[in-house]
């Protein structure tokens, strides 16, 4: 559920940050990755709620993957034109190093006084590092792109970056016009 929640957020994640803009809705995502993670150090070991875990791990997931699209867009943006593959590419990396680290790191945070306390240490050192995801957001400048000025033409979305609520492109850039 956790993947499928994490495809799901990243796919609703533009109409999020067309409306919320990057530093909201990273916020709002490591907010709602932190609360999930606090609802799981509230289980007990054996027989915890399956409904708790399911809807703890949906909500992690859904903000994850949106928080990770505004991480990524937010670096994108601060990258010019040639380079943007470059830092998209070095965001990603950093992504998959970082949970590589974060599931060999949190192991060693566990107690050896129960399953039950392991876990609640494990998820309590993630939680902090959830709280330093929203501090680290707040860097993350708040201002919107500018308006357009009055009497200047309407401009068309950007391709890579349709406005919310626009339909998908249905051709690809290979294809030719009315096929």
């Amino acid at each position: 559920m956790f993947n499928v929640a994490v495809i799901v957020g990243s796919l609703g994640a533009p109409c999020v940050l067309h409306h919320l803009g990057a530093r909201r809705t990273l916020m709002a995502g490591f907010v709602v990755i932190g609360s999930g993670i606090a609802v799981l150090t509230t289980l007990s070991g054996a027989g915890a709620p399956v409904g708790r875990r399911l809807v703890s791990f949906t909500l992690m997931g859904a903000a994850l993957g949106a928080a990770s699209v505004a991480s990524t867009q937010t670096g994108t943006e601060a990258a010019d034109g040639p380079r943007e593959g470059v830092v998209a590419g070095a965001l990603i990396s950093a992504a998959q190093v970082g949970t590589a680290l974060g599931l060999a790191l949190t192991p060693l945070a566990t107690t050896p006084a129960g399953l039950a306390s392991a876990y609640r240490v494990g998820f309590l050192s993630t939680l902090v590092v959830a709280v330093a995801g929203v501090l680290v957001s707040l860097l993350i400048s708040a201002t919107r792109a500018p308006a357009i000025p009055e009497g200047a033409p309407p401009s068309r979305p950007s391709p890579r970056r349709p406005a919310c609520g626009s339909p998908p492109r249905s051709r690809g850039r290979w294809l030719p016009p009315g096929r």
